[in-house]
């Protein structure tokens, strides 16, 4: 019996589309608790697994898209369109220059990623210089987890070129130094994303819904505003 159930759980695995799904869902979880339930802290630890989730599919993304052009695009139009809305559900209005939403932290390692790849045709190694100057983008801009979601995202990127339980013990050993040393306090159970993060399958699962992966985070914002005021 217990064979049976070993044997089951080492089966349990999720495509790209479930990650997509689970991280949708973790961060609507954790700004909701941030926009009208602040004072339940249980919301706002669920939802700490959303980000790396994000980052970890963003990094697969890149590898996998048939064009990278489109790919940056989308994420930047969606930037721009996010971004009233991010002010508006945490800052109370339409445009607060202190802190921009997380789509501009994915655009930044998804060029950063991109020019790290064509650094290695090069004779000089430039990766730190283009790390460096990316997480300098980040600090600037303060896109949501500022420098160290760039950062994350690279030990992503560099995970992905490893294989079997290297890559693993690269996504623990990142995930544990920014959930723990950098960030601390109730982000350190974002790390619990990491074991979901194992369960990937190299899958895509249904390509449907790509709309509604972008889409979701400004709608679900604009709800949470519309809420705050009626409820």
């Amino acid at each position: 019996m217990d064979v049976e159930k070993f044997s089951i759980i080492k089966k349990i695995s999720l495509n790209s589309n479930q990650l997509k799904w689970m991280a949708m869902l973790t961060m609507i979880v954790d700004h909701t608790g941030a926009v009208l339930f602040p004072q339940y802290i249980i919301l706002r630890i669920i939802g700490r697994m959303a980000f790396p989730i994000y980052c970890f599919l963003l990094v697969q993304g890149y590898f996998h898209t048939r064009s990278l052009w489109k790919y940056g695009i989308r994420l930047f139009v969606f930037a721009l369109i996010s971004e009233p809305c991010f002010d508006m559900a945490f800052f109370g209005k339409w445009y607060e220059p202190a802190h921009q939403n997380i789509f501009w932290t994915l655009l930044l390692g998804l060029v950063l990623m991109e020019l790290c790849s064509r650094n290695q045709e090069k004779e000089w190694n430039l990766t730190p210089v283009l790390l460096v100057l990316s997480a300098l983008a980040a600090w600037f801009l303060n896109t949501d987890y500022n420098w160290t979601g760039v950062v994350l995202i690279y030990c992503f990127y560099q995970a992905h070129k490893m294989e079997g339980k290297k890559e693993k013990l690269m996504q623990l050993a990142s995930q544990s130094f920014f959930h723990f040393i950098c960030w601390g306090g109730i982000q350190r159970y974002g790390i619990l994303s990491t074991f979901v993060l194992w369960l990937y399958n190299q899958k895509p699962g249904s390509r449907k819904g790509k709309l509604l992966y972008y889409s979701i985070y400004p709608i679900h914002l604009l709800l949470l505003c519309w809420l705050r005021r009626t409820i």
